[in-house]
């Protein structure tokens, strides 16, 4: 319009006053929605699945990237810019899911992230969505994995394990991973491993199979690389334990089987 009727007449001013007038009455009402979000934040639902507000917010930046994909623009013209616009509208609702559960943190972000695939201008937000959603997910796995090593009374010892190696310090004479203390760690760990009731954490309330399969796969993941780290540690001669074998009585190679990995 500018290079028909020149930038510098009167209706070209006119009309770029009202695109800038138009453009911040509508981020100043997406701001006073995420406002209002945060102010009146959802319940978290019993089963961690997205609240309605996190619905709501994708649904309408729907309609607004279709809006924006349609609009009609010279071939030497540039859309504008469509980051703000997804941060005005995404931005308050993330932060509003940001609670204690990790689990309802990563339902939300992926039921942002799904609908948003494959549109060209939420490409970049999308991979953003992504890397936070493994983010969390691998602070999940670490709590759930250190929450297992508690309860073995592993999880404090796993230090001194990671320190043996060539420090020259002989294991079997601390109090914390003696014969003894080590035996009823591995006791315990075994009959969570190997109960017939499994005690792993299956993440049910994921809701992307995807994602939840993923979780259990690196808890056993991890869970096989701390079992295999203890291994070598009993194993080794310089750590001073006498009867290695009846204490890790199952190969590291046993575990990983076990856990399916």
């Amino acid at each position: 319009m500018s290079d028909l009727l020149g930038r510098d007449t009167a209706l070209c001013s006119t009309l770029w006053m009202l695109k800038e007038a138009a453009q911040k009455t509508f981020f100043d009402i997406l701001k006073s929605r995420g406002e209002k979000l945060l102010r009146y934040p959802p319940l978290v639902a019993v089963d961690l699945s997205p609240p309605e507000a996190v619905r709501e917010g994708v649904s309408v930046l729907l309609e607004i990237i279709e809006n924006h994909d349609s609009m009609m623009v010279p071939a030497s013209v540039k859309k504008p810019d469509f980051d703000p616009v997804m941060s005005a509208i995404l931005d308050p609702i993330i932060q509003n899911s940001e609670t204690p559960s990790k689990i309802f943190l990563i339902n939300c972000l992926c039921a942002i992230q799904q609908p948003l695939s494959g549109h060209e201008v939420a490409a970049e937000y999308v991979k953003k969505l992504g890397a936070m959603i493994e983010n969390h997910m691998h602070a999940l796995v670490a709590k759930e994995v250190d929450a297992i090593l508690r309860r073995c009374s592993l999880s404090h010892k796993m230090s001194h394990f990671h320190n043996s190696l060539g420090n020259g310090i002989t294991l079997a004479e601390i109090e914390e991973t003696s014969p003894a203390s080590l035996s009823e760690s591995l006791r315990a760990f075994f009959g969570l491993i190997l109960g017939s009731e499994s005690s792993l954490p299956e993440f049910e309330q994921i809701q992307v199979p995807k994602l939840r399969s993923e979780a259990s796969i690196q808890v056993a993941r991890s869970l096989a690389e701390a079992y295999e780290l203890i291994y070598k540690v009993i194993m080794d001669p310089k750590n001073g334990y006498s009867e290695p074998k009846s204490l890790a009585r199952h190969p590291p190679d046993q575990i990983r089987t076990i856990l399916g990995i």
